[in-house]
């Protein structure tokens, strides 16, 4: 219980800078499916590009101050290594970052989410109550449940993982509301398109 309490408070914290942008903006949670991996490639860090909320924060420091607008910038708090897999590591400190990933022609979207982070808060509580009360590692849906939400960015090899979840425990879910439903058909939807060489992100 002492763990679960640990990693509950953790959360917490992880989330707590973002308190005031998540009040009024929400979250957003996007996929993506089938994007060209470009990786660190950064090597001039300008005024307009430098990501300074994130420089000190990570090794190097300029991995995520890219400019280009068809690029995803992944990156997520080292305590969630787990929900970063199928990502390379090629920053890393307080968070992980994995340089960028290219849009292609081949490329589909898809918004699982974007709306109050205290309504997703619910819904992703209540999924943890039904299948892992415990935060266990191996349990169904540890790559959503113990990761933030807030922001960061879900690999492809976790999505699988999630995707699996989903589908298994599609038939036992018990939404107590329809919209809870309703986001559970969208995140099987989400971990479908990042798992095929993708990524979910979280902003």
């Amino acid at each position: 219980m002492a763990a679960i309490l640990h990693r509950v408070f953790r959360l917490a914290v992880l989330c707590a800078e973002s308190f005031e942008r998540r009040k009024t903006l929400g979250v957003v949670v996007e996929a993506y499916s089938r994007l060209a991996y470009v990786g660190a490639h950064v090597t001039c860090c300008l005024k307009d590009n430098h990501n300074a909320g994130y420089a000190g924060r990570m090794v190097p420091g300029h991995v995520l101050c890219c400019s280009e607008t068809d690029h995803l910038q992944a990156y997520a708090d080292a305590a969630f290594s787990a929900s970063f897999r199928g990502i390379p590591v090629v920053g890393q400190g307080a968070f992980l970052a994995g340089g960028c990933y290219a849009v292609t022609a081949r490329t589909e979207e898809f918004e699982a989410w974007s709306g109050s982070s205290t309504r997703y808060g619910y819904w992703r509580a209540d999924l943890q109550k039904q299948f892992n009360p415990e935060l266990d590692p191996d349990g169904p849906f540890y790559e959503l449940i113990w990761f933030s939400d807030c922001e960061g960015t879900i690999g492809s090899e976790a999505a699988v993982d999630l995707l699996a979840d989903f589908r298994e425990h599609s038939s036992t879910y018990r939404p107590p509301y329809e919209w809870y439903g309703e986001t559970f058909e969208a995140f099987t939807r989400a971990c479908s398109l990042a798992a095929d060489s993708g990524l979910i992100d979280f902003w």
